[in-house]
């Protein structure tokens, strides 16, 4: 009698059990909960190819500083914080420099030993840096070390070498590079003439590309070699998303094995900055001499930013990127623009069979705004990817949110259903369904099968307590 008793009792619970358990795994009732996103990009938001790309605040800022032109960018969209004498076309060596750089990182790892040529060593032979290196032909160095040498102290020589590094084919560089500028969106920037002539009777294209000139006057024409300090912006930007670029730019000083036994200290020209700016500045690249470039990254209320002078007074360097980074602090906030979990009440998807269902934010997003003004215009525009059809998953993207700001930028974030709506094809999914419209039917199941677990367990325990009791008499 027992027996036949505990076998009913099995049955139904291997029956409710199976029914609620695959309730659970498919999740019947959702419950939003709030997800904290690393990230602060939205979602399938590409990063401007070019800081113009971007409009610029319409109250524009003003700034005292020595430079005869200057940009702010925040890093997260690409947008135009500050600006001053943008598009005017100057050469810029700091801009081949960074360039030149970039591709050799690019394309081989920091620890590469690049053999000094006879034109790095002319380069070398006038130059004087901190750490009282000589560059001699035939000596052998690490791309680490060049690197350091170019951002730490303006090398000319080590600017060359990376570019050997690349190819010992001058005219190929110079194609490198402008073809990389083209990549990158750089629409007014020329890093010279590839042509054999031009570089023939020119000497050496390369060189004369990564040497220290003296700039054209702002708006003049430039032929041969030119850039933008907008161009100059949105390359530092791309070329800081590369992991051993970045790294490098945000050393403030390093301790370098040479000859492979000297340990060598090494410090940025400008290492002062670090202090001074109180822990908003992460890296900096001083260059130049009568007129000088200064680029700085760092982080101010939240968000990351670059900051550009460019024919500024040498001995005011230091002052003029505090002055950027102290008025784009004063001015400018970083707040969320929607949570992941948030409802987004502005409208609503329908299934082909006419089931409704609502939206919630998919991930954080967050953006920069004047402080004391949301800079967005209402209303927020929704863009469906529908129609859909049954199963509907809470973790699939069905639409896009598209918020405008003031000044044109859009933000795109993506949008997922507020619940699970499963198929109707056969009673199982409208069991499921039906506990899914119905809470407390599912929490009433649910400690049915608590009870039910309760009661097998009691009855398995008093059987081995039976058996138990048999086999000892």
């Amino acid at each position: 009698m027992n027996n036949t008793g505990a076998g009913k009792y099995s049955r139904a619970a291997v029956l409710l059990i199976a029914l609620v358990l695959t309730c659970i795994l498919l999740q019947p009732i959702m419950i939003p909960t709030k997800v904290i996103a690393d990230g602060s990009l939205p979602v399938n938001e590409p990063t401007p190819t070019s800081a113009k790309d971007a409009v610029v605040y319409p109250e524009a800022l003003v700034i005292e500083h020595s430079s005869e032109s200057a940009i702010v960018i925040e890093t997260g969209r690409g947008r135009v914080l500050y600006e001053k004498n943008t598009d005017f076309k100057l050469d810029i060596p700091a801009a081949y420099k960074i360039m030149a750089a970039l591709l050799a990182v690019e394309k081989q790892p920091l620890d590469t030993k690049v053999t000094i040529s006879n034109t790095v060593a002319d380069a070398a032979y006038f130059e004087s840096t901190l750490d009282n290196i000589r560059l001699r032909t035939g000596d052998k160095h690490s791309l680490e070390y060049l690197l350091l040498r170019l951002l730490f102290y303006d090398s000319d020589a080590a600017a060359l070498a990376l570019a050997e590094s690349v190819t010992n084919d001058e005219a190929d560089f110079v194609r490198q590079m402008n073809t990389r500028a083209n990549t990158f969106g750089l629409k007014n920037t020329l890093f010279g003439p590839t042509d054999q002539t031009a570089i023939a009777g020119a000497g050496s294209q390369v060189k004369s590309a990564l040497s220290n000139v003296e700039p054209n006057e702002p708006g003049a024409s430039i032929t041969t070699a030119y850039t933008t300090i907008s161009d100059l912006a949105a390359l530092t930007l791309r070329a800081m998303q590369n992991e051993r670029f970045s790294s490098m730019f945000r050393k403030q000083s390093e301790f370098i094995v040479v000859d492979g036994q000297n340990l060598v200290p090494m410090s940025n020209q400008l290492s002062s900055l670090w202090p001074y700016s109180e822990g908003r500045v992460s890296g900096v690249f001083y260059s130049g001499d009568e007129r000088s470039t200064t680029i700085s990254t760092g982080n101010v209320n939240g968000f990351g930013i670059i900051s550009i002078t460019a024919n500024g007074d040498p001995d005011l360097a230091v002052a003029d990127t505090l002055a950027l980074f102290d008025a784009v602090q004063r001015t400018y906030d970083y707040s969320p623009l929607v949570q992941a979990g948030q409802e987004f009440t502005g409208a609503q998807e329908t299934t082909l069979d006419g089931e409704t269902f609502g939206l919630l934010y998919q991930k954080d997003v967050q953006y920069v705004h004047p402080i004391g003004d949301h800079y967005i215009k209402p209303p927020a525009v929704y863009k469906s990817f529908g129609p859909y059809s049954r199963p509907i998953q809470n973790t699939m993207v069905v639409g896009q949110v598209i918020f405008e700001l003031v000044d044109g930028t859009l933000i795109t974030v993506d949008v997922v259903p507020d619940r699970q709506i499963l198929s109707n094809i056969n009673i199982l999914d409208q069991v499921l369904n039906l506990l899914q419209e119905n809470r407390n039917l599912y929490y009433l199941l649910a400690g049915s099968l608590l009870l039910l677990l309760i009661m097998l367990i009691s009855k398995l325990i008093s059987q081995i307590i039976n058996l138990r009791d048999q086999r000892r008499n």
